[in-house]
């Protein structure tokens, strides 16, 4: 049950921007917003058929998930773990493609939402996707596709497992961190920088964690 649902809400994310794109088109102007710059005011204006760019983005990036699960899958001995993560770890770029084409259409149609930071959204989702991916992260089964793949930890299941239960504790704690950051940061630079140190200190944990347990 778990699994259907993950895959109807993945294939959902995937087509919807195309499908509320193709039943919004005639009633959009001839040109539309497709830049927020960082100080939050439209930075560039393009023909309307600019908007098909993430609708195809999302389909790309789901096809792509969809492969590497099926990748990942045949590296599994028993079960189709690392296939159903695959559509829950597509989620989070999903999310945020659908996020910021729903921004753009609805600004379309009501100039007033430039005063919304898209930002704030946008790292939001981030970190609730990084909490997600951190729970399950675990889970996920020796493959080449998905997980923590460093310094030969794929050799040697318990150095697989232990990273994955690392990286997905830090996962957690970073989502965390981003997410007040992304509630209480209201300056769009400031919120950047901050998500970039973040993540970046997340990700060298997780390397200098990963080589010491291997070497």
């Amino acid at each position: 049950m778990r699994k259907r649902f993950s895959k109807l809400v993945f294939y959902l994310l995937m087509f919807l921007p195309a499908i509320c794109n193709f039943f919004l088109w005639d009633k959009l102007p001839d040109f539309v917003p497709t830049r927020i710059s960082i100080t939050g005011n439209v930075s560039k204006y393009a023909n309307k058929y600019s908007v098909w760019v993430l609708p195809m983005l999302s389909i790309l990036s789901g096809s792509l998930y969809l492969i590497i699960g099926k990748l990942a899958n045949l590296q599994e001995k028993y079960g189709n773990n690392n296939e159903k993560y695959s559509y829950i770890f597509a989620l989070v770029p999903l999310s945020i493609l659908n996020i910021i084409n729903f921004y753009l259409i609805l600004l379309y149609f009501d100039k007033s939402l430039i005063h919304f930071s898209i930002y704030n959204l946008v790292f939001g989702s981030l970190a609730v996707g990084m909490i997600l991916e951190g729970n399950y992260l675990p889970k996920t089964k020796v493959n080449n596709w998905i997980g923590i793949r460093l310094f030969g930890n794929i050799k040697n299941d318990d150095a697989w497992k232990t990273s994955q239960k690392f990286g997905g504790i830090t996962l957690i704690i970073s989502g965390i961190l981003i997410l007040l950051g992304s509630l209480f940061i209201l300056n769009n630079k400031f919120l950047i920088i901050y998500t970039c140190i973040v993540t970046l200190s997340n990700l060298s944990i997780i390397i200098l964690y990963t080589y010491k347990i291997t070497k």
